[in-house]
C-alpha cells in the first residue's frame, strides 16, 4: 500500500499497474512543482478533519460503496435547470447563495486509463494543486483544483487561504465584472474574514483579482496571517466548507443541497491535502473526477444566487467540465 510517494511521480503505467492490482495509493503535486512529497488526506464533503481518509490507512480493505439518491427519469439537463430555478427562488427568499453541483456520468473512452488522465490533467493545468487517489469501493478519484483552503507552515505558525467565486469565460479585452458574480465572491470573502476574526487569528488581506483556470476565470482574494496557538486543524474545520462549496446561510444551503441535488457529492466539495512535518497545504476539493470500472463522473457546481439565470448556469457548469470531459471519453 501507498500512503506516501516521493522523489518522482509515478509514471502512467505504474498508476495503472496499481489500480489493477486494486492497491490504496495517492499523492499531490503542489502547483508549479513536479514531484509528490508529503502523505495525502482526503475529506468527504461536510466532514470534519478528525475523519480524515488516508490511502495508507485504508490499504486492501475494501470499503462499502456509499448509496447513492435516485436520480430522476427526466434527462441530466432539463432536471439540473428545473433545479436550479427551485434553488433561486430559495435563495432569493433568504437572499442568500447556494453551491448547486452537477454529476456528469458516461463511460470511458477506448484508451483511457486513470494514468493517463492523471498526467493529462497535470500538464493542462501546472499552477493547481492536482492529485490522484484510489480507495478500493470508493474508486478512482483525479483532480486539479486552484482553491487554497489552508496552507500553513507549521514551523512557523503563518497561514493562507483565498476566496475564489464567480466565474466568466476569459476574454481578451474583459469587460468589468458584473453585480451577480461580485455579489457571489462577497459571501465568500467576508465568510472567510468574518471566520477568521472569530477565531481570534491576526490576517491581512489582498485586493480582489482575477485568477484565470484555463478557458474561464474566477474573482479572487488572499488572506494571510498567523495562526499564533490556534491548531490548524480547527481553523480548517471552521473554513471548510466555505460559501464557494456551499453557500450562505450555511444551513440553508447544505439543507437545498441535499433537497434538490440527486447526487451524494462524496469527495467533491470536501478537501484533499498533503502535510509534510513542516507544511499542511489542503485545497478545497473542485475540478475533479471519478473513475470506477469502466464508468466515470465529473463533479460541476456554481454559485446561485436570486440574481442567477439557470440556462447561464448550466453553461458555467459545462464549462468547467469540458477539460476533464474531453480526457475521458
Amino acid at each position: 500500500m501507498i500512503g506516501q510517494i516521493s522523489g518522482s511521480t509515478l509514471s502512467a503505467e505504474e498508476i495503472d499497474a496499481l489500480v489493477a492490482s486494486d492497491e490504496a495509493f495517492g499523492f499531490a503535486l503542489l502547483p508549479g512543482e513536479s514531484e509528490p512529497s508529503g502523505v495525502l488526506e482526503a475529506g468527504r464533503w461536510l466532514a470534519p478533519y478528525a475523519e480524515r481518509v488516508t490511502p495508507s490507512s485504508v490499504g486492501r480493505r475494501s470499503l462499502v460503496p456509499r448509496s447513492p439518491k435516485t436520480p430522476n427519469s427526466v434527462d441530466e439537463k432539463s432536471r439540473y435547470i428545473a433545479n436550479v430555478t427551485r434553488v433561486i427562488e430559495s435563495c432569493a427568499a433568504r437572499s442568500g447563495k447556494t453551491v448547486f453541483s452537477r454529476e456528469i456520468t458516461g463511460s470511458v473512452g477506448d484508451g483511457v486509463t486513470a494514468g493517463r488522465v492523471f498526467h493529462q490533467l497535470s500538464g493542462q493545468f501546472l499552477d493547481t494543486f492536482r492529485y490522484i487517489f484510489n480507495l478500493p469501493g470508493e474508486g478512482i478519484w483525479i483532480g486539479a483544483t486552484p482553491e487554497i483552503l489552508l496552507d500553513v507552515d507549521l514551523t512557523a505558525g503563518s497561514f493562507s487561504t483565498m476566496a475564489l467565486a464567480g466565474t466568466r469565460r476569459t476574454a481578451d479585452n474583459p469587460m468589468p465584472w458584473d453585480e451577480k458574480n461580485i455579489r457571489e465572491h462577497r459571501y465568500v470573502s467576508d465568510f472567510i474574514a468574518d471566520t477568521l476574526r472569530r477565531a481570534g487569528v491576526s490576517f491581512s488581506e489582498s485586493e480582489v483579482q482575477s485568477l484565470p483556470y484555463g478557458d474561464i476565470e474566477h474573482l479572487c482574494r488572499y488572506f494571510r496571517g498567523n495562526l499564533g496557538d490556534v491548531p490548524y486543524s480547527s481553523i480548517l474545520d471552521l473554513l471548510n466548507p466555505t460559501p464557494a462549496l456551499c453557500g450562505t446561510p450555511k444551513e440553508a444551503a447544505i439543507a437545498d443541497i441535499e433537497r434538490f441535488e440527486p447526487h451524494d457529492r462524496e469527495f467533491y466539495g470536501g478537501f484533499i491535502a498533503v502535510k509534510t512535518p513542516k507544511r499542511f497545504a489542503a485545497y478545497a476539493n473542485l475540478r475533479c473526477l471519478k473513475i470506477s470500472g469502466n464508468r466515470y463522473s465529473v463533479y460541476a457546481g456554481g454559485g446561485i444566487t436570486p440574481l442567477s439565470d439557470p440556462y447561464a448556469e448550466y453553461l458555467e457548469t459545462e464549462a468547467k467540465a469540458a477539460p476533464r470531459l474531453a480526457l475521458l471519453r
